[in-house]
């Protein structure tokens, strides 16, 4: 599984660019199993984000995974990513999302916020995408971006991997 590195490039101010990213994903699609989307963080990292930039940032998520999809070898192993903080109706989009083949996405990456005060709510949150999963896509796979924690991983059995830095 490979990742864009959209949090990487955030936490420092930099943008990666998404043709340089689908061209590298097809140069390697022989020997990989996936590609997670270039998604968008709203905000700037130290700032907590406006209404506006959570909606622009969810809007070119979307925008992304579609034209990444498009421009694919292998469409059905592009990975898309919904964000807490994200409409729920993304979610579902994703959910209900027919690949150029007619089936359904296998597996998605869900990413909890980082940010203190969302923290709060986070297993709630985490039950409220497992509610929509069970009822529009029961079979798909997900992978939680940027958990390194074991104790949220076990009371949360349906994720299916998950990735951290928290450990280098």
């Amino acid at each position: 599984m490979i990742d864009s590195g959209a949090f990487t490039a955030w936490t420092k101010g930099l943008d990666v660019d998404v043709d340089e990213y689908i061209n590298r994903m097809n140069q390697l699609d022989d020997v990989v199993d996936y590609y997670i989307q270039l998604d968008k963080i709203p905000g700037r990292k130290g700032t907590p984000p406006t209404a506006q930039e959570r909606k622009d940032a969810e809007i070119a998520t979307r925008d992304n995974f579609l034209y990444m999809e498009s421009k694919a070898i292998s469409p059905h192993k592009l990975l898309p990513v919904f964000h807490q903080g994200d409409s729920w109706s993304l979610l579902r989009e994703f959910l209900t999302h027919r690949r150029p083949d007619g089936a359904l996405i296998d597996y998605i990456c869900i990413s909890h916020s980082k940010e203190r005060r969302m923290q709060k709510g986070q297993a709630d949150w985490f039950l409220d995408v497992y509610d929509l999963i069970r009822t529009f896509n029961p079979t798909v796979k997900v992978h939680v971006l940027g958990l390194g924690q074991p104790k949220t991983a076990r009371k949360n059995p349906w994720f299916n991997s998950m990735d951290s830095t928290t450990y280098v």
